[in-house]
């Protein structure tokens, strides 16, 4: 991860305004060249590519994960973009056919989280209503 990356991401992370280079965050959004790319939420986080399917976005959006601890990844193969969700029922491979569209990680033990801590539930969407279940393998071993 770019030093820059891991500055602006742990200042994100822990609520904290950071400035460096193209990329800011007053501790609730996280910008890259002036495009909100994530943005913490009450339980949770929401990422986009805000349009800029590139390498420096990727990179910022990994480093994101990175910081607050989630299994996924950014890629792009054969001028496509895509998320690799590492974990539970829902491991796999998901193209991403709108780059503006948002990712929603949220924290899903029903309560007021008091850290940040590995998600345990994922889908995409404008709004996260329309979302897909992908649960960790804490999660589906509880379900189960």
């Amino acid at each position: 991860m770019r030093k820059v990356t891991q500055e602006v991401s742990q200042a994100l992370k822990d609520g904290r305004k950071r400035n460096v280079g193209n990329s800011w965050t007053d501790g609730h959004i996280f910008c890259l060249h002036g495009n909100m790319i994530a943005e913490k939420l009450e339980h949770g986080i929401r990422l986009s590519m805000a349009g800029w399917p590139t390498v420096t976005t990727r990179e910022r959006l990994n480093g994101i994960l990175q910081t607050f601890n989630i299994n996924g990844s950014f890629y792009q193969q054969k001028h496509d973009q895509f998320f690799y969700w590492a974990h539970g029922a829902g491991a796999g491979h998901y193209e991403l056919p709108d780059y503006r569209s948002w990712i929603y990680f949220y924290i899903y033990d029903g309560k007021e989280p008091k850290e940040w801590h590995p998600t345990r539930f994922c889908g995409f969407g404008q709004t996260g209503e329309d979302t897909y279940n992908l649960l960790t393998s804490s999660t589906a071993a509880e379900t189960r």
